[in-house]
């Protein structure tokens, strides 16, 4: 199987599980999720923040020497239709399965809303796990992956819903493609 075809594969098994999961606990149990309330100005400090973390990312490693994380050769290995398809992948369907995992159902299982002791401790076990998950060779794409993490755990909790964590992830997905795509 190949990698996008294996990742698609997690990704929507993952909605298909957590999405009626999510659904069920947002109809029977109030305060754990929904859309949240998103201004324009937090979104934009997400997009700000997402961006800055990517370029600074991207002048360790320039700086550094290090190349693009090896498994990531089948993006720049793709044909056009599997470029969309990737793109589709990395931009809507792994935000949503990685947030209803990652900021709902992990977060919400760690009590996040009991002190500022807690809440920071639930984003920092949450940015490991999600790092963790990611798993990547180089020690810069790691941090990115945990502090990325963290910017979504945070419009999570300042929110009260998903749709700007999922939003802000699908913008990393897109410009990490691009980053891809330009570094290849």
């Amino acid at each position: 199987m190949s990698t996008s075809a294996r990742l698609a594969a997690q990704h929507i098994t993952g909605i298909l599980i957590l999405g009626p999961l999510y659904l069920l606990q947002s109809r029977y149990f109030q305060g754990l999720g929904g859309r949240g309330a998103i201004s324009r100005r937090a979104y934009v400090t997400g997009l700000t923040a997402v961006a800055a973390l990517y370029a600074i990312s991207e002048i360790i490693e320039w700086v550094q020497g290090i190349p693009l994380e090896p498994w990531l050769s089948f993006v720049t290995n793709a044909d056009l239709s599997q470029l969309i398809f990737i793109a589709l992948l990395a931009i809507v369907v792994a935000p949503i399965s990685e947030e209803l995992a990652f900021r709902h159902f992990l977060l919400a299982a760690l009590p996040f809303k009991r002190n500022r002791f807690y809440t920071v401790s639930a984003v920092l076990v949450g940015a490991t796990v999600f790092m963790l998950m990611h798993s990547y060779e180089f020690w810069v794409t790691n941090v990115l992956m945990f502090l990325l993490a963290v910017v979504f755990a945070v419009a999570r909790i300042k929110t009260g819903g998903l749709l700007l964590p999922i939003l802000l992830h699908g913008a990393a997905g897109a410009l990490g493609m691009t980053i891809i795509l330009i570094r290849s």
